[in-house]
């Protein structure tokens, strides 16, 4: 600007210096005259001065803003499947080729997404992570689910990509495009319409049909303003009976011209009668399209019989046990068996004792779970329950219409099934228990007892009264300081002589000091074993504050390949006071650290290495310890330690890692 100033002001001068004709004088003294010779001159000078201006310009330099410059964050779609119409609301999987057209790398953090902008203003989509860092010139594919708005119109489809560092610029054709959002047509030819040859007042049928979408846009499946089949009833004097009937979804989008073949769950109306049944096609939320077919129907009173035999059943099972029942039911009647809706029939059972005395009457129901027409049979795995106390009984199973009656009110027979229920025998023998003698306040360890079913009586694993392992922490004086402080489900049902070891997760106390871990059997809802005689697994454990200690030898690689997974033999002891767990919330892992040349941290959280077991206090083991080189080559300092997962590094408390200059090379 200085440089420019002075051409300006050089030009001005010489310009000065070079009018020294006179002429006459006006008023004041000044020459008036204007010769030929002075035009002349005044042009010449005006000349000299556009040169000198246009020479002073040639010597500075363009602005910053107009140097050419390339885009250092930058994306291209290459590819890309993206439609140019789509219904309101469909969704769509496009397919879409990225190029890092930019000069820096994209993040492994990076994010892809899309945004509508329309007359309404713009929605963002969903997001779709990048599988990985993208180098500047390579590509990556995406399938990225796209939904279109509900509101039609003219829109364009933005894409956009952002990581940690910022967003990246769109380039490209494809970046941004018209789409025109419509509503679907509601135009559709219906055909192939089987129903069956008889409606039962409240009784779901199927009724099969094909429908055509004979629109120009394609039918969501899924998402808002998802396209089914549904229904209405009218009465014989075109009075509407039921409006919104049970809705039946598309299996996928239906495009233009495509057909379908679906069955629809109709339920007819509860009173018997004439009626009309329209079938119909309905946008969620937005409409019926209108103008489907319509079928005279002739709604009759069911005639509901069902019969029903054992297939399996227990002799004896144990207090508040589930019990294995499986049935065979056969529809004896003329309609089928109403398997859905509020008035749907399900099997049930009444308990009586063996003195005659009714304890249940309702008892859980077993839903059929299908459609069963008159003649069928159907097998069920019935649900049901012993009682709380020890006895015989009789379980008496039949068919119940809920909010109707039961089937036996009808002339269906029911049937008995005779159990022997006994009491839990609360017998357990804890062979061994293998947990460590010393533990670390507030830190999860593993206790693994084994257990022997002493009794007479199954363990259920499930059910209202499932039996479990649990734990207590008692003081020194032996009271309780955590009573329910685990516990853990049975893997199995437990038999008479059965054992197994079931490892159990227990925290220490807060506090050190000395306590004892009871290891006990407990039935839910029916008491703790130990109360009722079994002698409880019961540990001395000694509570400490932690303590990390840990010793590492070995030798470390003076070389390694850059990007190289390496793996070293290396000695490492339990210098603590506390066995090492492997497993649990917070095991104990070796892993590394990589810092350059200067002492900065590259890599903090390296691979880690497992522990062949649990390492106890003053225990050596030798194992082979992975690490990986970093990606450039160059001199760096390899740290191993020892680290116990969301607690600490050791050597964040006092404990020496092993340390060593390592060269990586090319």
């Amino acid at each position: 600007m200085r440089r420019a100033a002075r051409c300006r002001r050089a030009a001005h001068h010489r310009a000065v210096e070079s009018a020294g004709a006179s002429g006459p004088t006006d008023l004041a003294g000044r020459n008036t005259s204007r010769p030929e010779a002075f035009d002349s001159a005044v042009r010449v000078i005006l000349a000299l001065a556009l040169v000198v201006l246009v020479s002073c310009s040639a010597l500075l330099p363009a602005p910053a803003s107009l140097a050419p410059r390339g885009l250092e964050r930058a994306f291209t779609i290459d590819r890309s499947n993206a439609p140019a119409l789509i219904a309101s609301g469909e969704g769509r999987l496009v397919s879409l080729r990225l190029r890092n057209s930019g000069a820096v790398e994209w993040g492994a953090d990076g994010q892809f997404s899309y945004a509508w902008a329309g007359s309404e203003g713009s929605t963002k989509g969903d997001v779709v992570p990048l599988p990985s860092s993208v180098a500047p010139g390579t590509s990556v594919d995406l399938i990225v689910p796209v939904v279109a708005p509900l509101a039609t119109g003219s829109y364009t489809l933005r894409w956009s990509l952002s990581d940690a560092a910022g967003d990246f610029q769109a380039q490209g054709a494809d970046a941004a495009l018209g789409v025109e959002v419509r509503a679907p047509d509601a135009r559709a030819t219906w055909s192939n319409i089987q129903q069956p040859a008889h409606f039962y007042a409240d009784v779901t049928a199927a009724v099969t049909v094909s429908i055509t979408n004979a629109g120009t846009v394609s039918w969501p499946a899924k998402s808002a303003g998802a396209i089914g089949l549904s229904y209405h009833w009218r009465d014989a004097s075109g009075r509407l009976a039921v409006w919104d009937g049970q809705r039946t979804p598309l299996d996928g989008d239906l495009d233009p011209g495509d057909s379908a073949t679906l069955t629809l769950r109709v339920a007819a109306p509860a009173a018997v009668g004439r009626y009309v049944l329209e079938l119909d096609v309905v946008r969620e939320g937005l409409g019926w399209f209108g103008g489907g077919p319509r079928v005279g129907v002739d709604v009759a009173a069911p005639s509901y019989a069902a019969v029903l035999s054992v297939l399996k059943a227990p002799a004896r099972v144990t207090v508040g046990q589930p019990v294995d029942i499986r049935l065979s039911l056969k529809n004896a009647g003329t309609a089928p068996l109403p398997d859905a809706g509020a008035r749907r029939a399900r099997v049930s059972y009444h308990v009586t004792d063996s003195q005659a005395r009714t304890t249940l009457w309702n008892g859980p129901r077993t839903e059929i779970g299908k459609a069963v027409g008159p003649g069928e049979t159907v097998e069920l795995a019935a649900v049901a329950r012993a009682p709380e106390q020890p006895g015989r009984y009789k379980l008496t199973f039949e068919l119940v219409q809920e909010g109707v009656t039961w089937f036996t009110q009808r002339g269906s027979p029911y049937l008995d099934v005779f159990v022997e229920v006994i009491a839990v025998d609360f017998k357990a023998h804890f062979s061994s228990t293998d947990a460590n003698k010393t533990m670390a306040t507030g830190l999860t360890y593993t206790v693994r007892p084994t257990i022997v079913n002493v009794g007479a009586s199954t363990w259920p694993k499930s059910g209202f009264d499932p039996v479990r392992v649990g734990a207590h922490w008692l003081d020194a004086s032996g009271a309780p300081v955590v009573w329910d402080a685990a516990h853990v489900d049975l893997p199995k049902d437990v038999g008479p002589q059965e054992s197994l070891t079931l490892p159990i997760e227990v925290t220490a106390p807060d506090r050190a000091g000395a306590y004892t871990l009871v290891v006990d059997m407990v039935q839910d809802g029916i008491g703790w074993f130990a109360e009722k005689g079994t002698l409880p697994a019961k540990l001395p454990i000694a509570v400490a504050p932690p303590t990390f200690r840990a010793a590492i030898a070995g030798a470390l690689p003076a070389r390694v390949q850059s990007g190289a997974v390496t793996s070293v033999t290396l000695t490492v002891r339990n210098d603590g006071p506390f066995a090492w767990p492997i497993d649990g919330d917070h095991p104990v892992h070796l892993a590394h650290h990589w810092r350059d040349a200067a002492g900065n941290l590259l890599v903090w959280d390296g691979f880690r290495t497992d522990l062949p077991h649990e390492i106890q206090p003053g225990e050596t083991v030798q194992l082979p310890v992975w690490f990986f080189a970093p990606g450039r080559s160059g001199p760096y300092v390899l740290e191993i330690d020892v680290v116990q997962e969301d607690i600490t590094w050791f050597a964040e408390r006092g404990s020496a890692s092993l340390r060593a200059n390592v060269t990586v090379t090319p």
